[in-house]
């Protein structure tokens, strides 16, 4: 991919400071998923919430970031709904 310093496809130019500050929330966005996988791997509940948070954030920088994002959008909404079926069974 070429480097580029827009969003929305184009309609927001953030410079150069500005992509660099989107790509690192990108950045702890993904070392934010695989804490969360040692979370649960380690046997903790805690996982869950901060699962369901960074999805939550995720899900927009998705948007922002479409068409090459489309992916990352339907594994976060998969994700999303994985956990929250998850809930709802330990809830009842």
């Amino acid at each position: 991919m070429p480097y580029r310093t827009t969003i929305l496809q184009g309609a927001v130019d953030l410079a150069d400071g500005g992509i660099r500050a989107y790509g690192a929330i990108w950045l702890i966005l993904g070392l934010g998923f695989g804490a969360s996988a040692l979370t649960l791997l380690a046997g903790s509940e805690s996982w869950q919430r901060m699962v369901i948070a960074l999805t939550v954030i995720s899900l927009p920088m998705c948007w922002f970031g479409w068409p090459e994002t489309r992916v990352g959008l339907m594994v976060n909404l998969g994700i999303l709904a994985l956990v929250l079926t998850r809930l709802v069974r330990h809830a009842a």
